[in-house]
This record gives structure tokens, sequence and C-alpha cells, in this order.
């Protein structure tokens, strides 16, 4: 394991000696007591309703530990330690805050009660149950309601309950510390811990975390929890936030993708996801506020990388956010409206924050569940202020985002709720359990209307809540992206792997460019396709590779293309489109078209040249046997190895028609097309995939591409797959002005403006000629020797094809002789 990924100080774990400040030590700083005092002097109405659910407490009775139930208006254990309404971890933080700021001793009477009732298990017969059943679930809930009734309750503690609450925490710990409890992964010569986006992990993390804090002082075993929990969460993050991700092995032959945080991303989804990492960041803030360590200047870039994430994910809708993880409850892609309100409040007084706390204002109720919306009555005390700046992020921010270490790219046409949205998945990564296998899968929508989706999860006709649904099933079957089936030939058989996708893969993009001018993302996707790397079969593998790339222009029109390889021809390979089941989709030729709503889509599948499109539908697992999504899916009719893939998707306004989408003729390296849209639109993209031997492969690039458009008015271009250099456009014979000079780095792509024409993009220190094949600034006898081997066939045909008709022959040769001679040279038909 390299010690680059300890992003955070080992400083947390040498230090041995605390200066805590007194109780209340979690969150509640003497000037959060004074805001909160004010909110309460004030009437402020969250603090009127907090104190109504606290006096509606206070009439209920506490009963003792019972698995599963909840009857009448009791105070309860109910799921897994009760975080909703009635439960102990609700009821706990709702009367010990009122306590805090009315100092009414009647609200503290009664969540000591809660205290007894989560110590009893363990007091009266060694039963920690309560806390370890499930996997250890309600650690996230039964250690900070006794960390907050420890701490925020101190001074009506009685000695018998000091005792009894450490006690449960230590027994607690001992389970967890010793390897009782079954931590998902452990990493080899590593502490054990599992992998820092997963849920399980963080509420290990926050639990203990808290518990550490409130008891020191009275509890010997504080400053053991605390270094042992602080190690784990210098690992945990630290890998979350590595750059440059790297996959470790682990004890029990899953395995770790690292950098899943970089770009603020939420893996787990905004379900699992965004509890999770808020988790972590309250955690982060009580160790702040009990004067344990200060690290919000180190987590600061990470926060700003989420409100940057969620500014992008946030649909045109306003209600709706990623979905490419499984959801928990009865709606799916739904955000929760106390997620940017935390990030509000950690970022207060910064840019970020203030586009947080607009985005939070701002967001609209779901027609799923108001309980989405709804913010728990003790975090809008706690976090919401109305005087905090908001600012209108959309002017601002740019209309793309690539969020780095997970790969995704976002796009859109607008800021308006009737924009195009573009979700891209460039990772073949599954970081986490919670999380689709949905390498590649590509989300389409427009305003309110859901047009291209992620199946897995679909919940009623609508996708976003209700029955029967696609209910929790991650497989890439589910994806919109290639499926592939090998028979078990090589890919493990079985519904997880449906689809082909495992859970091994790393993010691998190979270019990305997200600007004013072009949106494009070109991926490696084929790790998602293998088996676990310590199998040593991946030489073997069926599926060779998968590239796919996107480009988007912020419009209407998204061009795809893909590349995909499999050892044998007889295996299954197709893409699927998943579309919304509002109405039958149409195939006319290569266009899949439906509508949605307010909304039309058409899909055109310019490559491979005679597709087979065949509509089947996703079928809903509570019940077996109702139909939802639609699944349209393409392959192609020639049998080959090979599957190669140019697609252009077009989003707009229900009544609108697909524009003409045609290829263009380019040279024999590259594949292009245009759309003929208001603003006509070019991609031309490098296509040849080199094979390296010992089953490795690359997709070459280019130091040189030729192609002719066609069209009316002045366009907008895009050529993807060159290498990194500085190149001129070359127009009709003649540099077209302002591109005689332009810089391409990693990403490989170029951008301009043009009429059509016939163009050719070569090194800027080459002749504007495109018959001089060799680039040294001369036509001459080497490039008639070139041209004369092109067309023998005895180098491979590429910039000799003049007449552009996608072979090198005796025209294309007496074309560069003629040009030798001091001709023009002519190109094109």
């Amino acid at each position: 394991m390299r010690s680059a990924r300890y992003l955070i100080p080992l400083i947390l774990a040498a230090q041995s000696a605390w200066s805590l400040n007194s109780h209340p030590r979690i969150w509640l700083t003497p000037t959060l007591l004074a805001t909160l005092t004010t909110k309460m002097n004030s009437h402020d109405p969250d603090w009127v309703a907090l104190k109504a659910a606290a006096d509606a407490y206070k009439t209920d009775t506490v009963l003792a530990y019972q698995r599963t139930g909840c009857p009448g208006t009791d105070i309860c254990y109910d799921y897994e330690g009760g975080d909703g309404p009635g439960g102990w971890y609700d009821a706990m933080f709702t009367l010990a805050l009122v306590y805090q700021v009315s100092g009414d001793t009647s609200y503290a009477a009664k969540a000591l009660q809660i205290l007894d009732a989560a110590n009893a298990s363990y007091k009266n017969s060694s039963d920690i149950s309560p806390i370890t059943l499930d996997l250890g679930y309600p650690v996230r809930t039964m250690l900070p309601l006794l960390a907050v009734g420890f701490d925020w309750l101190y001074s009506q503690l009685s000695s018998r309950e000091k005792t009894d609450t450490i006690a449960t925490i230590n027994a607690a710990y001992t389970w967890y510390s010793t390897g009782a409890a079954p931590i998902p992964y452990c990493l080899v010569g590593d502490p054990c811990y599992g992998p820092p986006y997963m849920n399980y992990m963080g509420g290990f993390l926050w639990g203990f975390g808290l518990a550490a804090d409130a008891t020191d002082g009275d509890n010997s075993s504080a400053t053991t929890i605390y270094n042992y929990i602080s190690a784990q969460f210098n690992s945990t993050i630290g890998l979350g936030l590595q750059p440059d991700p790297v996959t470790t092995s682990s004890y029990e032959g899953a395995y770790l993708t690292t950098g899943g945080f970089l770009g603020g991303a939420v893996p787990e989804s905004y379900n699992y996801g965004t509890n999770h990492n808020e988790r972590m960041w309250k955690l982060i803030l009580a160790w702040k506020s009990s004067g344990r360590v200060d690290l919000t200047s180190t987590y600061t870039p990470w926060w700003e990388a989420s409100v940057n994430n969620l500014s992008y994910v946030l649909r045109p809708n306003l209600w709706q956010a990623g979905d490419e993880g499984a959801f928990s409850g009865a709606c799916t892609g739904v955000l929760m409206h106390d997620y940017p309100l935390f990030l509000a409040y950690l970022l207060n007084g910064t840019t970020q924050g203030a586009w947080s706390e607009y985005l939070f204002r701002n967001l609209v109720t779901n027609p799923c569940s108001t309980s989405y919306a709804a913010v728990r009555l003790y975090d809008a005390v706690l976090w919401k202020d109305a005087t905090r700046t908001a600012t209108n992020y959309t002017l601002a921010l740019g209309l793309n985002y690539f969020s780095d270490g997970d790969g995704h790219l976002f796009a859109r046409s607008d800021w308006t709720t009737n924009a195009v949205y573009l979700s891209f998945n460039g990772s073949g990564a599954k970081f986490t359990d919670h999380q689709n296998n949905a390498a590649g899968n590509l989300e389409v929508q427009r305003g309110n209307d859901y047009l291209i989706a992620s199946a897995a999860d679909w919940q009623g006709v609508a996708g976003y809540g209700g029955t029967p649904g696609i209910v929790t099933q991650t497989a890439s079957q589910y994806a919109s992206t290639l499926y592939f089936d090998d028979g078990g030939s090589f890919m493990y058989t079985g519904p997880n792997y449906a689809g082909g996708q495992g859970v091994w893969g790393v993010t691998n993009v190979l270019g990305q460019r997200a600007d004013a001018q072009v949106s494009y993302v070109l991926a490696d996707l084929d790790t998602a396709y293998q088996k676990a790397p310590d199998s040593g079969a991946n030489g073997s593998r069926t599926a060779r590779y998968f590239y796919r790339a996107v480009a988007y222009f912020g419009s209407n029109a998204i061009f795809v293309w893909d590349r995909f390889r499999s050892s044998s021809p007889s295996y299954v390979k197709r893409l699927q489109w998943h579309l919304n089941p509002a109405n039958s989709p149409l195939v006319s030729g290569s266009i899949i078209s439906t509508t949605t709503g307010a909304s039309s889509l058409f899909i055109d599948t310019l490559l491979p040249a005679s597709p087979i499109i065949n509509t089947a539908r996703d079928i809903a697992t509570s019940d077996g046997t109702t139909p939802l999504t639609y699944n349209m899916q393409v392959a192609d009719s020639a049998t080959g190895t090979d599957l190669n893939a140019l697609t252009v998707i077009y989003a707009a306004a229900t009544g609108s028609s697909m524009p003409s989408s045609t290829l263009i003729t380019t040279d024999a390296n590259w594949v292009g097309a245009q759309v003929l849209d208001i603003t006509p639109l070019v991609a031309v993209v490098a296509k040849t995939v080199q094979d390296k031997g010992n089953n490795t492969y690359t997709p070459l690039t280019y130091t040189s591409t030729t192609f002719t458009t066609t069209h009316s008015g002045t366009g907008k271009y895009l050529v993807a797959g060159l290498q990194p250099g500085t190149y001129s456009v070359v127009q009709n014979g003649q540099k077209l002005v302002g591109y005689s000079a332009v810089p391409v780095g990693a990403d490989g792509t170029l951008f301009f403006n043009a009429t059509s024409g016939t163009f050719s993009v070569l090194p800027s220190t080459s002749t504007s000629s495109p018959c001089d094949l060799n680039d040294d600034g001369v036509v001459n006898s080497l490039d008639v020797q070139l041209a004369i081997a092109q067309a023998l066939g005895s180098t491979p045909c590429s910039n000799a094809d003049l007449d552009r008709n996608g072979t090198c022959n005796v025209i294309d040769v007496q074309r560069v002789i003629n040009a030798a001679n001091g001709q023009a040279c002519t190109v094109g038909n």
C-alpha cells in the first residue's frame, strides 16, 4: 500500500493527550448555543416545530428494546435504533437539544429514560445485539444517541448512568476492535476497515468517534477508542480522496478503488451516500467543537467539490439527482434536502457555501414523498440560517462538469428547468456495495422528462416511486451501456453479473474536456468486464476492450462512439438504451424514437451500417411480471468479434423531428458524423485500436486527419483523437483564419467553427497541402512513394485516400504525382 494515500496528517494518531472542551462538546459551542437561543426567543418556526415534537415525546412511554415494531405513540428502538419519528435516536436528539437550549430539565428527564433503555440490554444480560445486529448497522444510531445522551445531558447524569453508558460503549468497541465485528473489508497489512464510500464503515467511524469524545474524562478507554477510530478515518477517507486511482487487494478477495471522492461524487447514490457523507462531516465538526482536532481546512476542498458535483448532478426539475445506486426507501433518485443545507453550514462565508445555500432554498419538493424534502427538525434548528448569503450558482458556473476520480461527465444545454441534461459514467469502477454496475451508463433528461434512464431501482411507471418496481437490481443489464454475455466462458454467471460487468474495474479516462465549447470524455471501460485481478485469468478474458466516447456541444444532440471487441463472434454483444415506459418507442430504419411528457427523443445508429434493433422490456422484480422500462437493443447484423457503433442521440420538445444525421467522408483511420441542426454539429473521432499483444490494446491517436462536410451556415466541429501538439485547420486548401496554431493537450481534442468544406487537420508546421503525406513541408517523390505503398496495401490506407472513398488506389496516387509536379492538390470527389 502506497504511503501517498494518507492525505490526513499522521499527527492525528500521534497525539496522546487532549484538552477537551467542557460539556456539551458535540457541536454545541457557546456561539452556536447563542444562535439557538435567539431562535427560541424569536419563536423561529423551526424551533417551534422542534419544541412541539419534544413536548409530544415527553408524554410518550419509552419502551424496552424490541427489534421491530413501535405500537401506538411510544418511543421505541423501532428499526435499527430508530432514526425516524418515534425512534430512540430521533427522540434523544430532539429532547436533548431542546433541553440544552431551553434549560428545562423535564426534557432531560425523558431523554434519560431513553439512555437507560439503550443501556439496559448490556447492563442486564451482557447483550449488545441492539448495536451489533445486521452486521453492525445500528452502530450509526445507537452509539450517537449514547454519545449525545452522555454529552448533552451530562449535568443531569447520575453516576450510575455514566457508568452504564460507558460500559455499553466499551463493550461495543471491544466487539468492533477485536475482529468480532463483520467489517466488510480488511486490507492486507493495515488496520481492519471498510471502503471509504461505504455507509457501514461510515457508521462505525461516526458512532465510535462521537462516543470517544463524549465520554473522554470519564472513560479510561476513550483515548484508545479515538486513536483507533482516527487511524481508520485517516486511512479510509485518505483513500477516497487519493488522486491517480489504484486498486488494492484485500483479505476477502474484494477490491478497493481509490479516488471516488475527488470530484465530490457520492458513489453509494444520493441516498445511502449522502447520509454517509453527512455523518463523516458531522464527525469532523464534532471533533472540532470538542477541542479534539480541527480538520476543516483539510476537508474544505472535499466539501467544495461536493457542492460543485451536487450543482451538476441536480437535474433541471430541481428535485432529481444521481440514481446509479440502490435506494433503500420508497423513492429513487430523489435528493434529500438536508445534504445541501449542511454543506451550506460547513462552507458558510465561502463561494461554494453561498451556492449550496441558494440550491437548498430553491429545491423543488419532489412528487414522490415530502419526507425526502423535510429536513429533520433538530437538523433544521442546528444548521439553518435565514441570514446566510445565498448566491445563484447558475450565473457563475459553466454548463458542464467532469467529476475527477469517479469519471462522471455532467452537461446541460442551459440552466433552465427545460434544459437537455446528460450524465455519463466514464469509470469502470464499482467503488462500494450500494453502487450499481453501471460503467459507461448514459442518461438523458429534458426538463422533468427522464428519457434515457438507469432501469435499476426503477419504481412504478414514473420511475421515481411506487409499485411495482425493479428493486435494488445493480447488475449492468439495467444500465444504458454495453451488454455482453459470453455464456460463462470467462465471466462469472448469475443475476449480479447479468450484462457482463463485475466489481473489479477502475477509473481509466483517456481524455476529457469540459469547457464552454464542448463536453467530451473518452473512457476505457474494459476493466468493468474483467474478473478479480488475482484470478490469474485476465489474460484470457473474453471482453478484449471497450472504449466509449461521448461528445456534446451543449444543444440537443449527443454523439456516442463505441468500440468493443470480444474473443469470439458467437458471444452476445449489443448496446442497450433503457427508455421511459410512458409511451411505446418506434423503430424506423436505424432510428428509435419515443415521447415522454413534453419531450421527444431520437436515437440514430449511424454505425453499424445495418444495425439490428430489438425492443424488449425490463420486468419488475417485485412481482416478476409487470413490464416497465423499454430496453432498446442495438447489435450489428454482420457477424464478427467487433461492435463499432456511432450513435447520435437527439432530445427536443414534443413535436420535433430528428434532423438529418449522416456519416461524413474521412480518411481511413477516422470516422465522423454531422447533424444538420439549427447550428450544424460535426464530430470526427479516431477509430483504430491497436493490438499490443498479450491481450492488451490501446486506441491510436494521430497527427493528422482529413474529412469533408456538407452543411449550410457555420457549424461547430470537434476532432478527437489527436496527439498533443499544435495544429492548423485547412479548409479547401487554405488555412482557416484563427485556427493556424491551435494547441491540443492530453485530451486529444480540437474544436473550431467553420462553414462546410474539405478539411485537413495538420501539425501547424506542416504545409497546407493534404498531398504532403509525410508532413515534411513539401510534396515530392517521397509522398508519391507513400501513396503507392498505401494503394498497394503494403501500408494501411490512411491519408493517401484523397478522393475520400475509403480506399487508396491509382486515382489517389495520380493526385499526389500531380501535386509533386506543381499542380493543385485535389481532395474529395
